[in-house]
């Protein structure tokens, strides 16, 4: 007759039926099919483990991370510590008991949201709320009001009022702003109270967007939303638009939605042979910029330490990394397919191209920032002391080592130099106590051209040979986008390819690395006298200061009077100075130059509107959005002219004959 059972291997054979239970538990046809396993409220003797959150999101996951709790504890031994993890096992057992009920009501909440019933709208569309005026993407919806609305203006405004379905929307930040006086993230309106918004009009900006949104697709004018909303509302596919189901919509739309599918398609495909294009030209410049620099400098590995040249080097390896990582895709037809084609597979084939295209941003950035502060930097009239001065705050009196030449300072003694701080081995090497000052590293010699200061040593791999490689790029990068934009046989080359990945952007975040190539393109100028006058008029207008602005942006317009971009500029700053004849002048010429401006385009609606040429402004403002469907603030402007012009229209008429 065998021993009986020790209390540690009882406890141990309980562990191990509970460990299968919570096996048998996966098996079940409830948890087999869900696709979303919410893990966010476990039990604290569970959370406590720290599971990754990732392991419980599916029948696969949770069956992992069963057994991987099984084995971290099966080699106890120890009774009490057993017993402890028999009661953690327990716990288990009831969260899964508890969790099944939560698994059981979201199933029979995606059973019931099959149904349609009486739903105007589906998850994904864009609406315009007609009472509030700001636009939204629908991202959920209740049949009726989950939470008490019966004292909402909007509801008691409603004939429906309650008896409607409602739905969660994300509404557009800056429709909010101007029309609410703040943003918004989430809003929960009546569906009375929505109408389908303009086509033109669709693509909104909102942070949360792409939390609940994979992209937006064109074919349907509407965002696609992401697994889990779309596990939720199985049944809101959408069709290929048409036209606005509200019947109070003045949209007429010009082709059916079969053609609007099959343009959507068409503009994808081209928009994926652009982005190889621009992947293939901007890693063949990587190279052509790196023989150049090897040619004049040697080896560039001594420059890897210095860093402005080392993330110089960097972001060039990135622009040919980027271009090598994702293979060619086939070369699209001059006529799509008639298989529907995926939004998502359609970013996922451009997307490397608006990697290349932030990576050249960065490059081009860094060259542009290291020229201009070395500019100012030697430009040192007022300038009384040296960075890596120690010095006195003239006022306060606290004592510190100059890091950005500043005025209110006052020099220290040379007994008083010595100052603590976590900052200064980060930006500078030591104290000189010949020169009673800090000696800068290599960054802050580079930025402000600063020689070393003491005998014997040299400045090899930094200094005048890292701004000389900088310079290098900064020149290169300039004729090749001062190329792209000349109207000779490359006008349909880089510059073509550019816009039309602006145009079939279906996020926001590659539309926004698109437009700021584009605008490096027209503000590129091989002369460095016109890239200064530039420079120093955009400063001035950012300060507000406007006739200084003007007076540069004239300066740049008499050394080349055919520079579409100061004129762009002049007309900016006489806009702002309320000068709006003589703005309107520039932007005339700015589009004649640049018929594809967008920026000229949205100023010329803004003085249109201005000056009272609202209807003018309108179609200025429409033409932004055709060639810039993302351009931020463009659609709120466009919707409150239209709404001003319908007002005073309808008073014209009022009018006593």
């Amino acid at each position: 007759m065998p021993p009986p059972p020790s209390s540690a291997s009882t406890s141990r054979a309980v562990v191990l039926s509970l460990y299968r239970a919570c096996l048998r538990w996966t098996q079940i046809p409830l948890v087999v099919k869900s696709k979303f396993i919410a893990g966010d409220h476990l039990p604290s003797t569970i959370a406590a483990l720290q599971l990754s959150p990732r392991l419980l999101t599916n029948k696969e996951g949770i069956e992992e991370a069963i057994r991987m709790l099984f084995r971290a504890h099966a080699k106890e031994t120890d009774a009490k510590v057993v017993s402890e993890k028999m009661n953690l096992a327990v716990d288990g057992l009831q969260y899964l008991n508890r969790f099944t009920r939560v698994l059981r009501d979201a199933e029979s909440r995606r059973e019931a949201n099959r149904a349609r019933d009486g739903l105007t709208f589906r998850v994904g569309q864009v609406v315009r709320h007609k009472l509030y005026n700001y636009r939204a993407a629908i991202v959920g919806w209740d049949r009726r009001p989950a939470i008490d609305v019966s004292r909402w203006e909007g509801v008691l405004a409603s004939s429906m009022g309650v008896n409607q379905p409602f739905y969660h929307c994300i509404p557009d930040s800056n429709d909010t702003l101007h029309f609410l006086g703040g943003v918004r993230k989430l809003m929960y309106v009546a569906q009375e109270n929505l109408e389908l918004c303009h086509a033109l009009e669709s693509r909104i900006n909102s942070d949360v967007i792409p939390q609940a949104f994979e992209c937006f697709d064109p074919s349907t004018q509407s965002f696609l939303p992401t697994e889990r909303i779309t596990w939720q509302y199985p049944a809101d596919h959408l069709v290929p638009r048409a036209s606005p189901t509200s019947p109070s919509s003045t949209f007429k739309p010009r082709t059916s939605g079969l053609s609007r599918k099959f343009r959507a398609s068409l503009q994808r495909a081209k928009a994926v042979d652009a982005s190889q294009r621009v992947r293939a030209e901007f890693a063949q410049l990587a190279d052509r910029i790196g023989q150049s620099l090897e040619s004049r400098f040697g080896t560039l590995e001594r420059f890897q330490a210095h860093e402005p040249a080392g993330n110089l080097l960097s972001l060039l390896a990135r622009l040919k990394e980027i271009d090598a990582s994702f293979p060619p895709s086939v070369s699209s037809p001059s006529l799509p397919s008639t298989a529907p084609a995926s939004p998502c597979s359609s970013l996922e084939q451009i997307l490397p191209a608006y990697h290349t295209l932030a990576a050249f941003r960065d490059l081009l950035a860094l060259c542009q920032d290291v020229s201009s502060a070395r500019r100012f930097a030697r430009d040192r009239d007022g300038v009384l002391y040296q960075v890596g001065q120690a010095v006195r705050h003239a006022t306060l009196g606290y004592r510190g080592v100059v890091f950005l030449p500043q005025n209110t300072l006052a020099a220290t003694p040379a007994e008083e130099s010595a100052v603590i701080s976590p900052l200064i081995p980060e930006n500078f090497l030591y104290y000189d106590p010949l020169a009673a000052r800090y000696q800068p590293n290599g960054t802050l010699e580079f930025k402000y051209s600063i020689g070393r200061s003491r005998e014997g040593e040299n400045d090899e791999g930094g200094g005048d040979e890292a701004a000389s490689m900088v310079e290098v790029v900064r020149r290169v990068l300039t004729q090749v986008l001062v190329q792209a934009r000349s109207k000779g046989p490359r006008r349909a080359g880089m510059k073509a390819d550019l816009f039309m990945l602006l145009q079939g952007a279906m996020r926001k975040e590659d539309a926004d690395v698109a437009e700021s190539t584009l605008w490096s393109l027209w503000l590129a100028h091989t002369d460095a006298d016109v890239s200064a006058f530039m420079d120093d008029g955009i400063q001035f207008m950012l300060r507000g200061k406007y006739d200084l602005a003007i007076t540069r942006f004239d300066a740049a317009l008499a050394l080349d009077p055919g520079f579409s971009e100061a004129y762009n500029k002049r007309s900016t700053a006489n806009f702002l100075a309320g000068r709006y004849e003589e703005a309107k002048k520039d932007a005339v010429v700015t589009l004649h130059q640049e018929p594809s401006h967008w920026g000229a385009l949205l100023g010329r609606g803004l003085i249109d509107y201005e000056i009272g040429q609202k209807l003018q402004a309108i179609k200025a403002f429409r033409a932004t959005l055709r060639i810039h469907p993302w351009s931020t603030n463009v659609g709120t402007t466009l919707f409150h002219t239209r709404k001003q012009l319908e007002t005073e229209e309808v008073m014209t008429m009022m009018e006593p004959l």
